[in-house]
Parts: structure tokens; sequence; C-alpha cells
């Protein structure tokens, strides 16, 4: 076997002699040089000799480790979230296209979910999950939960990283709501801790405690309602049970105590009975359902309304005295206008039959005193005879006869009592209507709107209800009631934000006012009663 430093100077002489044939010119002493370097003891060939076949070797070996261990698979991409609740329009989205949530939807890393007004949504994580309100869209992946706008109740069992705007927040186990808004971005936590960094900022809060980007810490002010549905909603049913319950629509639902949203709306729970209970307005119903697998359709009956209010717009009068002596009998005047006083005064001594008589007779004559007598035929049927039929009977012949008379405006005022004493919800509130569309100056508007307000809510229209309590935050008289029964009826609504506001103003503006005790219970657990009537 010819060695490498063998070939290396055969190699060299026959260069050599190539070169002396090109007729390389002969230089004094280059010959000499050349075989003196020939014959000097060959040198030991260098270590980068045996770089090259050493490096090919350990690249061999590498290759073949590489190919023979098990690669590691990347992070699974698959679902690793559910959607356990869907009260009104909630949207998910894998990428560009936004469609229609469904309950028990698995959700992938990157997807998105997004609530319309008076909607919400709860969906469970790994260790935890959160409650979307109204307005609000996140998007979900393994490493964070990145809130874009609106709000969340999150309730954490293990290490949950989110982020909002420019903020990072860090939690190890905890309870708490984070708000995203146009000009702040706010944390409050109920229990545990949570630290936030961001922008100048490095704060750990805690329990109780309140940070806001705009105005720094204080004291949390969190709805236990919320609070109480991201806990429980977090507890995964094994079974897969879903209830949808659809009826009564708009009505605020819940779910053995626990406040879900408004109907329809569709809910992941466990088999077996639960009792599912709805509000709308002052209106409530209770059933027991049962869960028994996949989907189960759930109508609750619609309650019967409530009693209308009994009101009077007139100032409150003196009982008529009654003369125990036999009543002499009279002679009415010919005269239209002293038989009209004549009849006033016979009613304020409670002899009303002769005056009802009177008045009656006086409304076919062509004098002017048949238009005040129509009226008052109404009115002593109303008022002393409690006949609200005869006395309704009585106001419309006025409104035929006289429909821009003298006495249209007590005569509408009228009417609205008697369909109320009758009973009769619908005309009440077309005479209410009526009312306040036609009589733009009348002082009895505000209490008009009142009690269109207290019908409306006590028949279930708790939007209709809100938009007339809105219009009286600025009435004296009626600013105290209307501002709490507001805030009862946007929470029923789904309008958490602003059912909060409202609250919180009313605990400002009334700090002694007739419902004080149910707002601070909404702030310190619970929800404001909606059972109470207006007075």
């Amino acid at each position: 076997m010819t060695s490498p430093w063998r070939e290396k100077n055969d190699a060299l002489g026959s260069l050599l002699s190539r070169a002396k044939a090109g007729g390389e010119l002969d230089r004094p002493g280059s010959r000499e040089r050349v075989w003196r370097s020939l014959q000097q003891q060959p040198r030991r060939p260098g270590a980068g000799w045996l770089l090259v076949p050493a490096g090919a070797l350990a690249a061999a070996l590498l290759a073949f480790v590489l190919l023979r261990a098990p690669v590691k698979p990347p992070a699974a991409a698959g679902p690793f979230a559910t959607l356990t609740l869907a009260a009104g329009d909630v949207q998910a989205s894998s990428g560009a296209e936004w469609s229609a949530a469904r309950v028990g939807q698995q959700l992938g890393d990157g997807a998105q979910l997004k609530t319309a007004g008076k909607s919400r949504a709860y969906t469970r994580l790994t260790g935890g999950g959160a409650l979307l309100r109204e307005g609000t869209r996140a998007r979900l992946s393994r490493q964070k939960l990145a809130l874009e706008d609106g709000t969340l109740v999150a309730a954490a069992t293990a290490p949950l990283h989110l982020e909002v705007r420019q903020y990072g927040v860090e939690v190890e186990a905890a309870v708490f709501q984070l708000d995203a808004a146009a000009d702040q971005v706010t944390l409050q936590v109920a229990e545990g801790s949570a630290r936030v960094r961001g922008p100048s900022t490095d704060v750990t809060v805690r329990a109780g405690q309140r940070w806001s980007s705009r105005d720094g810490t204080g004291r949390a002010e969190l709805s236990n309602a919320d609070l109480s549905t991201a806990r429980a909603l977090a507890a995964a049913p094994a079974d897969g049970a879903v209830l949808r319950i659809a009826r009564p629509v708009g009505a605020l639902v819940t779910l053995d105590g626990v406040e879900l949203g408004t109907a329809p709306l569709e809910v992941a729970t466990a088999r077996g009975a639960h009792q599912v209970g709805a509000a709308q307005g002052s209106l409530r119903t209770t059933i027991t359902a049962q869960a028994v697998g996949g989907l189960t359709l759930i109508e609750l009956p619609a309650p019967e309304p409530k009693p209308l209010p009994d009101v009077t717009f007139e100032p409150m009068e003196s009982p008529p005295v009654v003369d125990p002596r036999p009543a002499a009998k009279l002679e009415p005047p010919a005269d239209p206008g002293k038989r009209y006083l004549l009849a006033r005064s016979l009613a304020q001594r409670g002899r009303t039959a002769e005056a009802l008589a009177l008045y009656q007779g006086l409304t076919h004559s062509d004098s002017g005193w048949a238009e005040p007598s129509l009226y008052e035929v109404g009115r002593l049927n109303l008022r002393a005879l409690k006949n609200p039929a005869a006395a309704l009977e009585a106001l419309d012949a006025y409104r035929a006869r006289y429909p821009r008379g003298s006495l249209a405006h007590e005569v509408a005022l009228s009417s609205i009592e008697a369909q109320l004493k009758l009973g009769a919800g619908p005309a009440a509130l077309e005479a209410m209507d009526d009312f306040l569309a036609r009589f733009l100056e009348s002082e009895r508007r505000a209490d008009v709107r009142f009690v269109r307000a207290t019908v409306r809510r006590d028949r279930g229209d708790c939007a209709g209800a809100a938009a007339d309590y809105l219009e009286l935050l600025t009435d004296p008289a009626h600013a105290d009631d209307a501002l709490y029964f507001a805030a009862v009826c946007e929470q029923q609504l789904g309008e958490d934000a602003a059912a909060r506001r409202h609250l919180t103003e009313y605990l400002g503006r009334f700090p002694a006012g007739a419902h004080r005790a149910e707002v601070t219970k909404f702030f310190e657990g619970g929800h404001p009663s909606g059972n109470s009537r207006a007075p």
C-alpha cells in the first residue's frame, strides 16, 4: 500500500520534470535548492490532514442518530377550548369568516369569539373559563387569552396569561374581571391575585382591589352575579347535556340560581333535574327541567301579568259630608247654569244619585253646560259610584262630541284611570300613549309616564319601561324610583354596563333612597330585584 507521503513526493517529481521540459530558464543555484529540499527528512503530517475524515465520520454518525431517534411532535394545534354558553348573538371565527357559535363547539388555537349587544358567552379553558359580556371580542390561544374589546369575567384554577392593549396579565389562580374600554384598561380581582405589566407598569392586584391604566389602584366593585356565573360554568359537566331555553324571549334566565343571560340561549350542563327560572320585568316563572343528554328544548310558560296599578291623577278630596236627615225633594231650576251648580252641591253632600240625574239631563241640552256635565257624569261614576265601565262610556262620549273640548285634558286622565281599574292593560297603555302625544305641556306628563313605565314593566316590556324611566331621571317626584327601576330593566335586558352605571349613580344621588338596600345588595352580592312595586 502506497503511503500518502510517497504519493506526495512522486507528484512533486513529475511536476518538476514537466516544468523542465517546458523550457524553464535555469537560474543559478535553483537546482541545488530543489534537490536539497527533496532530500531532507520528511516531516510528520499535521493534524489538519486528519480533520477531514474525522468530520465526515462525525456527520455520518449524527445523521444516523437523528434518523433513528424518535421525533418529538410539535404542540397540537387542535381544539383546546369549548363554548358552554351562548346567549343572544354569539359569533366564532377560526380565520376571516364569522359564523354563529354553538354550545359544545370546540375552539382551536387562534379562534376568535365576539358577543353582540345584550348577548353573553362562556368558554371553558384548561383550568378555568371566561364569561364574555355584551359587546366583547377576544382571541384564544394555548399561550394566551387576548381581550380586544369589552369585558370578560374569568375563574382560573391554573396559570393563565392574558393580553389587553399593551398590557400583559399573569394569573396563577384567581377570579377576576378584565375590561378593555376605549380610554383605559381595568382589572378587578375578587379572589387570588394577578400581575399586570406594561408601559411603566408592574403591579400585583390582590383580592378586593382594582387597577386602572388611567386611575391606578382602588377598591374593586364587582357584580357577584357575574362572578357566580363564571365560577359555576368553569365546572365542566362530564356528560355533555345541552339545554336550549327558547321562551319567553327577552327574559333573564337563571339555571339553579345562576344567572345566564337573556332568552333564547343554550347552556351546557350535567344530566338530571335543574331549576330554570325566567324574569321579565316584574314577571317571574320557574320550572324543574330534566337534562337527559344531547339537546333538550325548554319553553317556560308565560306568567300571568300582575294587577294593574290603581292610580288617580286628581288631588285627594275630602269625603262628602252626608246629611243624616231625610233629604228634601228639590225642584231643579230652569236655568242650566243654576241646575249645574245644584248638581255639584248635591254631589259634595253625598247625594250622588240626584247629582248624576241632573248632570245627565244637562248633557242632552244645547246649552254650554252640556260639555262639563258630560265630564261630571264620567267622573261621578269613576270616583263616587266605582263604576269604571259606565265612567268610560261617558268619557268616550265626551271625546267623540268635543275632541278639542276645554276639559279634554281631564277627560284623558280619567280615561286612563278607568282603563286601569277595568284591568284593560293594552287599552290603558294606548290611552297613556295618546295623552303623552297630545298634551306636551301638561303638569301630569311625568306622572303618566311613570305609570306607563310601571305597566310596561309589570307586563314584561322591560325595553319600553327602561326608556320611560330614563326620561324621568330629572323629575323630583319620580327620579328615585325611576333610576333604580331603569337599572333593574337594563340588567334584565343584558345591558350590564348601563345597569352598573345607573346603580352607582343611584348611591351617589340618593344616599337615603327608597331602594338603597337593594342597590347595596347588588354590589355586595346578588342582583337588584324587580319584585318591588313603585309607589
